[in-house]
Formats: structure tokens, sequence, C-alpha cells
């Protein structure tokens, strides 16, 4: 391939698509000026299409959803997706023409960048993501800086050494696999995966990720990957699917109860006017967060989760 043509054309464009990229996802402002770990917004349930030029459909968010991934190289958490929706749905509820335009300038550029091959768009990818957060970099105060560099930090700076290392965008979708596989397992929210349970369980698997083998990591660091796979997949299953995956999930679930079933430990747990509100797996299920936060990190059992989430690669 012939780089030096190829850039002088590329570089152009991606120019103009960061100041695209920049105005289509402004509004995040509004949404990362929340409390940290919150996930709750007005516009979370809002119902697909909501009028506009054009209309935003669901196709529309996740292909947005999809160019943001690929452009930062970091596949969002269910939280991370959420208040990328909602930003989107205010753009559209508010009638902001020219996001509207920017939005469908970069799906326009991600339908032209599609046709070409894979190693000129991983070059085109490198650019324009250099570029892009460098130019947050500039202005990291920014509501907007804050929200994108978390992501990009949390998917490539390391929180722990290793052959990859662990970084917090792996902790984070571990975290919301288990509390999913959970759900699933007994039909019920047990697990409520916050910002501070997150925080906690990245401080212990941070401290015990260098006693995982190099396999063990390698696995572990494909987790967000599997995360979005199981999620696809999940939607696209039927009911009988499901059933069999539960079924396979039930002695992982149990077990990992079992050994954090402490009532003791709960009950004794910091009495801080926010421990119903951060803890809520202690206060209302009986269980020791500081329990169940170190047999998740366990190694065996860290392992047994990557590998029931083997199966959708």
């Amino acid at each position: 391939m012939e780089t030096n043509r190829i850039f002088p054309f590329w570089l152009a464009i991606i120019l103009a698509l960061s100041v695209s990229i920049s105005t289509s996802t402004l509004v995040l402002c509004a949404e990362t000026s929340k409390a940290p770990g919150s996930t709750s917004d007005t516009t979370s349930g809002d119902e697909l299409p909501i009028p506009g030029n054009p209309p935003l459909t669901q196709a529309i968010v996740d292909q947005e959803t999809q160019f943001f991934e690929w452009l930062l190289d970091a596949p969002f958490t269910v939280e991370q997706r959420d208040q990328f929706r909602a930003s989107l749905v205010r753009t559209w509820k508010g009638h902001h023409q020219d996001e509207i335009d920017s939005t469908m300038n970069v799906l326009k550029f991600q339908e032209q960048l599609n046709t070409k091959p894979r190693q000129q768009r991983e070059l085109v990818r490198e650019q324009l993501c250099e570029k892009y957060v460098g130019g947050l970099r500039q202005n990291p105060d920014s509501m907007l800086s804050k929200w994108v560099l978390n992501i990009y930090d949390s998917a490539h700076r390391p929180i722990a050494k290793g052959n990859p290392p662990l970084t917090t965008q792996v902790a984070d979708a571990y975290a919301e696999v288990v509390a999913f596989m959970i759900k699933e397992s007994l039909g019920k929210q047990v697990l409520h995966t916050n910002r501070h349970f997150k925080d906690s369980l990245a401080k212990s698997l941070a401290a015990q990720y260098s006693s995982y083998s190099p396999e063990q990591q390698r696995s572990f660091s494909q987790m967000p990957y599997l995360w979005k796979a199981l999620r696809y997949s999940w939607a696209q299953s039927s009911e009988k699917e499901k059933k069999q995956f539960r079924r396979r999930l039930g002695p992982i679930v149990q077990n990992l109860l079992a050994s954090a079933s402490t009532q003791d430990a709960a009950s004794k747990q910091d009495e801080s006017s926010d421990a119903c509100g951060s803890r809520e797996l202690s206060c209302n299920s009986g269980y020791s967060e500081h329990r169940f936060v170190e047999n998740m990190c366990n190694s065996s059992f860290a392992s047994t989760i990557s590998m029931h989430m083997s199966v959708f690669r």
C-alpha cells in the first residue's frame, strides 16, 4: 500500500472530521456533570426513533457507538453505552441540528472507511485517534475531555503490570459480566455495579493480578471484547438457548455467593450515611462486599468466568 499517497487525502479528512467528532459529542458535557457512578438519566428510557432530520434510530445509536469504540480502541461498558445513548437522545430532543449533522457526517465517514482495506483503516484510526485525543488533552478540564479521556485512559493506561497489563476498562467489564451472570442465574439483581463497587474491584484485581498465570492474564484481557460479544449474542439468542446458559451458570454463581455469605461481616460494615447507597450488596442481601470482591478476584474464579465467556468469541 502506498501510504505516501493515502495520508495527504486521509489527513485532510481527519482534520475536518475531528471537528465533527468534537461537535457531535459536545452534549456529553451535560451527562458527565452528574455525580460519578450515576447512570440514571431522564433520557435513558426514551424510546426510539426520536423525530428529527433524520430521526434518531437504534441503528444510528449503534453505528455511532461502534465508531467511537473503534476510534478509541475501547469497547464501551454498559454504563458508558448508556451515557453515550443519552447524549444522542438529548441532541435530537433539543433539535440541535448542527450536532445532528456532525453526527451523520461521522457515520458517512465510517461507511466510506469500511470500504477500505483493514490495514488502511487501522492507519487512519491511529492518525485520527492521536489527533482527537491529543486535542482533548489540550483542554483536559472540559466535561467532554474528561469523559472521553476517562474511557481512553481506562482502556490503555495500566493499573497493574502483566502480559498484557490490567486496565480499568477490563476490570469494569468484568464487574458487569459477573453482575449479569448473577442476575440471569438468580432472576434478580443482587450485585449493583456502581462506581464504588467497580473501583473496589479494580483495586483488588490490581493487587492480585501478578498471581495470575500468563495464560490467565491473556484470557482476562479479552473481557471487554467478550462482554460486548455476549451482549450482542444474548439479544439474538432464543429463550431455550438462554435457559441452557443459565443452567451452566448456576453452580458457578452458587459457589460465589456461598463463599461470600458473611452475615456477621456485613453487620460490621461501616455505618456511614451512604452505606446503603454505595454498598447495596451488603445492605440488601447480607453479603459482605469486601468478601465478594475478594472471591471475584480469585484467579480460579476469574478463569472460570473467562472460560464460559469464550463461547461468545
